[in-house]
């Protein structure tokens, strides 16, 4: 369930949710789901 445009789209979908938010939940958000964007994988 991981195909490779994915990871792509992620990136932006990614920086869009983050502007949304604030800035803290927005660094959580960084450090619990790293892993999981680099592998293009959502959780």
């Amino acid at each position: 369930m991981c195909p490779d445009p994915w990871r792509h789209d992620a990136r932006s979908y990614y920086r869009e949710v983050s502007m949304a938010l604030t800035k803290s939940l927005r660094e959580r958000l960084r450090d619990d789901c790293a892993v999981d964007l680099e592998t293009g994988c959502a959780v």
